[in-house]
Formats: C-alpha cells, structure tokens, sequence
C-alpha cells in the first residue's frame, strides 16, 4: 500500500529515525486521528470525505451530521531495529471506537478537548479533522459536561446514605 505524500514530506525523516535505532532499544509510540466509519482499513478521513460528499447534489452531510460517523482511532506503534541485519521490525494494533463512545471513559472527553484545543492548525490538518474540529469539540464538551453531572449526582447520592 503506497503512503500518500510519502516520498515528498516524510521519507527523509522516517529514513533517519530509522538509522538512529538500535537494537537493544525498541520503540514504542501511539498515533491517533479521526475516520469516518469503523473499518481498521479505511481511508474515508472526514475532512476529505466532507469535500467529496459536498459535490453531490441533494447531498446533507455536513461537519455536525458527520460526527455521528466518526470513529477515534489508535494506532500503537512498535518499532525494533534487528541485530544483523539492515532491518526494522515494525508491528502496529489499530483501534477504532466510535467518538461517542469516549464518554464512557471516565475523564477522556475532557482530557481530548483539551489536547485538540491545544493543536496547532497544521497538526489539525495532518489528523484530518480540521474542517470538523469545531463539532468534535463540541460533543467532547457535551460528553465532559455530563461526566461531571454525573459525578455530582453520584457524590450527593454517596452524602445522603452517610
């Protein structure tokens, strides 16, 4: 499978992480953008799909009607440079939720509004989520705002028994 833009934006980069590994340091890291829809193998990012959808006619899909479509997903990363060989071990588990789903992790639609927020533009493009970002925001806050009620309620229910 051919990375888009591989040759033109990152491959001298990934060429010199990968010859500053050695073998008796593996890395591991973890990535994570948006998608539409929840197949690991998917290529449908919302801010593409946003573009493509809006030139066909009648169409309603908008950056507020898409966000029940979109998944979160993680990819965990490892990478291992061999020991005799000119080679890197590379292995990879993709995760993909759909994004209401967070609210039912305690604390991570508030920690990911937070992290978004803090995004650069460019950095908000590269995850595909630019033109989205607001609406995404929007449901983290939601999702946070109930979290918290929650709590609250759970709390004063916890003070009445005592």
């Amino acid at each position: 499978m051919n990375i888009p833009f591989y040759e033109s934006a990152i491959q001298k980069s990934v060429d010199r992480y990968f010859l500053k590994l050695h073998p008796d340091k593996p890395v591991s890291r973890a990535n994570w953008l948006t998608q539409v829809g929840p197949e690991l193998r998917n290529e449908k990012f919302p801010d593409e799909y946003l573009r493509h959808v809006s030139t066909i006619p009648g169409n309603t899909i908008t950056p507020v009607t898409i966000v029940d479509d979109l998944y979160f997903r993680v990819e965990r990363q490892a990478m291992r440079k061999l020991p005799s060989m000119p080679c890197v071990v590379f292995k990879f588990h993709l995760y993909a939720t759909n994004i209401w789903d967070l609210e039912l992790e305690e604390g991570v639609p508030r920690r990911f509004a937070e992290h978004i927020r803090g995004l650069p533009e460019s950095v908000l493009r590269q995850k595909h989520c630019l033109e989205c970002v607001d609406c995404i925001l929007k449901v983290m806050d939601l999702m946070a705002k109930r979290q918290e009620q929650k709590n609250y309620e759970q709390s004063r229910l916890e003070e009445r028994r005592i």
